[in-house]
């Protein structure tokens, strides 16, 4: 397994010389074995975070950004029906085993977001945009394509890597007692629960987006939801810039979204279209 930045192709071990790290450190060994197999694309990837990593840190983080939120919403028929229509979704998806979970928080701003271990949030200010379970399953379905994609991990492992090659061998020498790669990688990389809303690159929303309409459509649901989604963020985007500006910093948006979206559900999906809207 190979990584490549803008100018070279180094493999790993080359890596850990560049660093003056050990293959017996805990850092080299997080590097040599770092190599996984993309669950979406079947592909080798480097991340140095395992799925075990992603639950703890997952667990370890998400409360406090719901708490920030403002907590969880107090109507448990609501957070039952949001968390009922995500689990129906993730059972589709291409990590089922993953331990998702769904609320709605008390934020007024327009957002979604998911941690790496499959902890999902909606706030109210997106919730009253929504007019049917077909776009809050696009909604909860492009958030589980992100942990599908595993797009946290990588953006971790990125960080961790490029401290790494700024810290070299002074961070290495005292990365004994870590104990684990989350460990690490949190006390390396920074992690709060704010890092781990990792900001996305448009590549990684294309391919949520993706992923998303893909769950979606094998859960029963129309493409016709993840239509009007795009459309509501593009509306609100026009109307009320600084309500949506957190969404769109996390979620790069723009119209090439909405076209794609149109797009696949004219096509691919378009089989799809007479599934449920549920208004």
């Amino acid at each position: 397994m190979n990584i490549l930045n803008n100018h070279t192709m180094l493999n790993r071990r080359q890596v850990l010389q560049m660093l003056g790290i050990g293959a017996g450190s805990l850092v080299g060994q997080s590097l040599l074995s770092g190599c996984a197999v993309d669950p979406v694309t079947g592909k080798k990837e480097f991340i140095l975070l395992s799925e075990d990593d992603e639950i703890a840190l997952d667990r370890k983080q998400s409360p406090y950004q719901f708490s920030t939120d403002y907590g969880q919403v107090q109507d448990q028929r609501l957070n039952s029906y949001i968390n009922r229509v995500g689990l129906k979704l993730s059972k589709r998806s291409h990590r089922p085993q993953v331990p998702y979970s769904f609320r709605a928080v008390n934020a007024a701003y327009i957002n979604a977001y998911a941690f790496p271990g499959g902890s999902i949030a909606a706030t109210r200010g997106i919730l009253v945009e929504l007019e049917s379970e077909a776009e809050l399953a696009a909604l909860l379905s492009h958030e589980i394509g992100h942990v599908n994609a595993r797009h946290t991990a990588e953006q971790s492992t990125k960080g961790m890597l490029a401290n790494l090659l700024i810290a070299g061998a002074t961070v290495a020498t005292g990365a004994a007692g870590y104990g684990s790669a989350a460990n690490l990688v949190q006390s390396l990389g920074g992690l709060s629960a704010g890092a781990l809303l990792a900001h996305y690159s448009r590549d990684n929303e294309r391919e949520a987006d993706a992923l998303g309409m893909e769950y979606m459509t094998r859960a029963g649901y129309s493409p016709k939801g993840m239509v009007g989604l795009m459309e509501i963020l593009q509306k609100n985007g026009r109307k009320r810039p600084g309500a949506i500006e957190l969404m769109f910093a996390t979620h790069p948006m723009s119209r090439e979204r909405l076209q794609f979206a149109r797009q696949q559900a004219r096509s691919t999906y378009a089989r799809f279209l007479s599934g449920a809207e549920n208004r």
